[in-house]
């Protein structure tokens, strides 16, 4: 942009950019304004046009440029600029502050900040923040509102790493920023907070700055103090480690009387401000407690909340309105979290406190859970908390609180009951699209907390639950024989499987080292009468007729997703490695079902998972069915459940029969993932079978795969290539045969599985299999070639060991030339495909990413499964490895890389295939072109940054240096090639060290040891460059004795260490980095 442009010209352009109605002159205005963000040397200019100009969205979009200009180019401003940068936004602020539009306000303040950040390390004003912003606080309200907005600004900023921050400091220099940040000015900032809060005038004056103040003070609270980030999603908040400083503060009992005080004032009059005090309440109750220099002053701030949630709860002050009612359940369920319940019950307000406490519970039950649910939580998680350690004391002390919690168990069970009386109808169920949410479970948090609230009494609780139960069951039973209305049976089956849901939530709340015999008789009870049900849905899926593909009632579907929930958690406490076949609950449970032990549990088990298989899935119940395959496979890979099912004879009926016609569920389209899992955990059982030698293996492997067998031969006799693909017929029967391979293939772990399949599969159906590679992948076929190019990628893997054919066999080389045809197939075609439409496409993950990530995938797995001798290749003239490797750089050349390195999957399968082919092929890597040789190493450099592939990069890198050590000791092609890269890149390698080098520096990586690997390697191939890069650091250290430090550092890493690459020398380095690396992140 020209910079002699007119102020007046520069503001029409900006009206026109952030208001013009007229596309081509926003974008005429974009193309002309935003150059000006895009370099330093425009830092004057933007300073020119917020001076300037009156006009707020030009003044904004200055200071946006000068956020940019920070966030890209920071380095090439000039410390002096730097400095002027930071006046300039301060007194911008100072001066003209009050003036200027508020959103231009924000966008100042973010320069201010984001400047002071970035400059914290250097001389300047930059530490002086807090002290030239408390000014700001002593001056009129404007300016206050401005101060607190800029302190509340940097303590964000202080706390979190950007991407624009991360362009400038590595995670330990901005978590040292940040340590800087907390011990110098934040507690400073905190007071400023509340002595604001203390000047303010009673509400409603001053509203909007009571709102900064208190946001300032969560901010500060909110702050990381020991680099640990904790998951605010998780139980709420964890312990807020404030340091030693802040001591006074926090036990001066005037710092919460002032929250109090706040809250109390502004209850009734401004809920935003009421709420807000209650979060930073919240924070106050999760501070840790050794900050307390006495048991006595903890325990008297633990009385101030007590006593302060006494008098809202007496009150209802301010309870009215969601948010604060949500952010003070909050506080109650913190409190416990925090401290003990026998440092509660020592109070004198113990008494007034729970019965406010329950109170406020069973008016929250009682009310929609579809408003208060999320805060019903925390309250139930605070019982869960309270109860759970009433064991360990006094039986008489804790009377009223047992009595309260029977209240509430009742509450919650019966207010739910009541309140599906008037929710949705079934014909209005029959229009809901989110299939999901109607099999899912109803408030599944809530069933995570009330286990231990049940339990407390649990006699009393099972008692009562039965007593809702067993009507219900006696209407169920008679519903079935009469057809009762479908009105009266919706609303049966959904109260059903409420209480089920619930009794499972208690059966699998059983801690088998606290468990009674009492606790495993009511267990028993309810279990009972779970099963009981069961069994009535099982001979009434079987009595019925079949309804085909037609929707489920609704009803149905939420009582078979509960009583799969309630398998799933009675499967945790009672059956498999945990299960105790002698255990009391099979007592109850034998006494009114004949139901005796785990065994004939599990065969009541597999009848009702049978029958969910083979009724939902295709329009309906899918979310039920995932949920039933998932309990299947946990039964199936239960050391001991795992053989017991298969003797049960309807798992044996599953394995005779497991095709589309029995199991609806793989007839519907989303049921991919499903059919994978279902073969899956078949195979496994029949495994489990075979192993017992209960029949002869190979007869009955081939007996299962029957079905399979005739799928794929009607599949090959289909003579139209076209039709393959484009009959949906015989695609998606295809389609479903690679799902179900996959399956089985994966459930393969031994070498003896692997072969029974192996020789099943190979020759006779690999011809199958090309065809549909080929035809799919010229089609563009993405639905078919996905789940073909996934099974071959299951079946070339080799974890654990499972691929070991004879020495004498050829298989491992005929797997690979295989494979290596339908990698060059789909790679060929989908590459021809991609370059015709200009290297572009509406969605390239589905059209090229995710097809090139499993060839890669194939081709990395086939590399390192160690049941090939690829030499034989290139001995005989054979092209497989030739081909496979050209194309799998061709495709994965084709992928920019910043997608590259965006998508997980893709970046996962080329940085393994790019480690296995650097440490095994590193002379096929040498003798590529140049321009893919540079591809290579710079993405494994730009690797090295990312968290889930550096390992990888690391390794390749270490390959591929040590491959030119040793091979530049002689003459030899592949050192010719590698000097020939070299030559027309010299920089390549060297820019590779560096990266390394800062990464072992700055980098607070987990695995040091493996990033320090391959820096042996690159300083011995590299030796030139390492010794400038050793200059240039020395050099840069203006303070002399940090400067010999480091030098003396330099001196040690490389002392002993040898020329060589010989393990014991690599050991010895390795160990003298850590040394190194300590001592240069001492001295700074």
């Amino acid at each position: 942009m020209e910079l002699g442009i007119d102020i007046h010209g520069l503001e029409a352009m900006c009206r026109a950019m952030y208001e013009g109605q007229d596309q081509k002159q926003r974008e005429e205005a974009e193309k002309t304004l935003m150059p000006l963000g895009e370099s330093a040397d425009n830092v004057v200019a933007c300073f020119s046009i917020i001076s300037g100009s009156s006009e707020p969205l030009a003044q904004v979009f200055a200071a946006a440029c000068l956020l940019k200009i920070a966030d890209n180019h920071w380095t090439r401003i000039p410390e002096a600029q730097r400095v002027e940068l930071w006046k300039f936004s301060y007194s911008l602020l100072a001066e003209r502050g009050p003036g200027l539009a508020s959103y231009v306000v924000a966008d100042v303040t973010a320069v201010f900040c984001r400047v002071t950040k970035l400059g914290w390390n250097d001389e300047g004003p930059y530490r002086s923040i807090v002290d030239d912003v408390a000014k700001f606080l002593e001056a009129s309200e404007e300016h206050c509102d401005i101060g607190l907005i800029i302190l509340n600004r940097i303590t964000i900023e202080m706390n979190q790493s950007t991407p624009a921050i991360r362009k400038f400091f590595s995670q330990a220099q901005n978590r040292k920023v940040a340590t800087s940040f907390r011990d110098l000015l934040l507690l400073r900032i905190f007071e400023l907070s509340l002595s604001t809060l203390t000047r303010l005038s009673p509400p409603p004056a001053h509203s909007a700055l009571r709102l900064r103040a208190l946001q300032l003070a969560q901010s500060c609270l909110g702050f990381d103090f020991i680099g640990a980030s904790f998951d605010e999603a998780s139980e709420d908040m964890g312990t807020i480690h404030v340091p030693v400083a802040w001591r006074a503060v926090i036990e001066d009992p005037k710092t919460l009387t002032l929250f109090f005080d706040t809250y109390n004032e502004s209850a009734s009059v401004n809920g935003e401000v009421a709420g807000k005090t209650i979060e930073c309440l919240v924070q106050m109750s999760s501070i840790r407690r050794s900050i307390f220099s006495t048991d006595e002053k903890r325990l008297n701030y633990l009385y101030q909340h007590m006593r302060a949630t006494v008098e809202v709860l007496s009150n209802n002050r301010g309870l009215d309105q969601p948010e604060t009612y949500h952010h003070f359940c909050r506080w109650l369920s913190r409190l416990k979290a925090n401290h003990e319940l026998s440092e509660l019950m020592g109070s004198d307000l113990f008494p007034d406190w729970i019965r406010n406490v329950a109170e406020l519970t069973l008016h929250c039950i009682s009310s929609d859970w579809s408003i208060v649910g999320n805060s019903l939580y925390y309250l139930l998680n605070l019982w869960s908390k309270l109860v759970h350690p009433i064991s360990k004391l006094k039986r008489n002390s804790s009377t009223s609180l047992e009595t309260y919690v029977e209240k509430i168990v009742q509450m919650y069970v019966t207010s739910r009951l009541h309140a599906l009386q008037s929710e949705t109808s079934p014909s209005d169920w029959d229009n809901l699209d989110d299939e999901e949410n109607i099999a899912q479970e109803e408030f599944a948090e809530h069933l995570e907390s009330i286990p231990a609230i049940f339990r407390l009494h649990y006699d009393k609780t099972a008692q009562f639950l039965i007593q809702l139960i067993d009507p219900l069951l006696e209407q169920y039973k008679a519903g079935i024989a009469n057809n009762v209305p479908a009105v009266d049976r919706f609303l049966l089956e959904r109260h059903l499987a409420w209480l089920v849901r619930v009794s499972g939530s208690v059966v699998g709340g059983r801690i088998i080292s606290t468990s009674s015999e009492n606790q495993e008789h009511s267990d028993g009870e309810l279990s009972s009468r779970v099963f009981q049900l069961m069994i009535y849905t099982v001979d009434e899926d079987r009595s019925r007729s079949k309804m085909g593909v037609g929707k489920q009632p609704r009803g149905m579907i939420e009582l078979d997703g509960a009583i799969v929930d309630f398998i799933q958690s009675f499967r945790k406490a009672y059956i498999g490695e945990q299960a105790v076949s002698t255990s009391k609950v099979y007592v109850r449970m034998s006494e009114r079902l004949g139901i005796s032990d785990h065994i004939v549990v599990l065969d009541v088990v597999a009848s009702k998972i049978a029958c969910v298989l083979q009724k939902y899935g295709i329009v309906c119940g899918t979310a039920v069915v995932k949920k039933t395959l998932q309990l299947l496979s946990d039964l199936a890979f239960g050391h001991s459940s795992g053989r017991l099912l298969g003797k049960l004879k309807t798992i044996r009926s599953m394995l005779n029969n497991h095709g589309e016609e029995s199991f609806l569920f793989m007839k519907g389209s989303s049921m991919g993932q499903q059919r994978t899992l279902f073969y899956q955990t078949l195979t496994k059982i029949l495994f489990s079978l075979i192993s017992l030698g209960e029949f002869d293996p190979e007869a009955e492997f081939e007996r299962f795969l029957q079905p399979l067998q005739l799928r794929l031969e009607a599949i090959a006799a289909v003579q139209s290539d076209e039709m393959m693909i484009n009959d949906p017929e015989v695609s998606n029967a295809l389609i479903g045969a690679l799902r179900d391979l996959r399956g089985i293939v994966t459930a393969t772990l031994l070498k003896k599985t692997y072969t029974m399949f192996f020789d099943w599969f190979y020759p006779q159906h690999v011809p199958l299999l090309y065809r549909a590679i080929r035809v799919a992948a010229a089609a563009g076929s993405y639905p078919v070639c996905n789940p073909l190019l996934k099974f071959y990628a299951e079946l070339v893997s080799n974890k654990p060991p499972r691929i070991i054919f004879d020495p004498s066999s050829p298989n491992g080389i005929l797997l690979f030339r295989e494979t290596s045809k339908i990698i060059v197939n789909y790679c060929t075609a989908t590459l021809a495909q991609w370059n015709a439409a200009g290297r572009q496409g509406s969605d390239p993950y589905r059209q090229l990413y995710k097809g090139a990530a499993t060839c890669l995938l194939m081709f990395s797995r086939s590399l390192s499964g160690n049941y090939v001798n690829f030499g034989v290749f290139g001995l005989y003239g054979d092209t497989a490895l030739e081909d496979a490797l050209r194309v799998s750089l061709e495709i994965a050349l084709a992928i920019p890389v910043k997608d590259l390195l965006a998508y997980q999957k893709v970046s996962k399968a080329y940085f393994s295939l790019m480690d296995n082919l650097c440490a095994n092929h590193g002379s096929s890597i040498v003798a590529v072109e140049h321009d893919v040789f540079v591809h290579i190493v710079s993405t494994l450099q730009e690797g090295l940054s990312v968290s889930d592939v550096w390992s990888h990069c690391t390794e390749a890198l270490d390959h591929l240096s040590e491959f030119r050590f040793r091979s530049s000791m002689k003459d030899t092609q592949n050192s010719r090639n590698f000097a020939a890269h070299l030559e027309r890149s010299p920089n390549l390698f060297p820019t590779c060290l560096e990266t390394v080098f800062n990464l072992i520096l700055h980098e607070d990586c987990t695995n040091q040891w493996s990033l320090s690997r391959p820096l042996l390697s690159l300083i011995l191939t590299n030796e030139g460059a390492f010794l400038q890069l050793k200059k240039q650091m020395i050099e840069s250290q203006t303070d002399p004795k940090i400067r010999d430090g480091v030098a003396a550092a330099f001196d040690k890493l490389m002392g002993d260490v040898q020329p060589t690459l010989e393990n014991k020398n690599r050991d010895r380095f390795t160990s003298q980095v850590a040394v190194f690396r300590h001592a240069l992140r001492s001295l700074q």
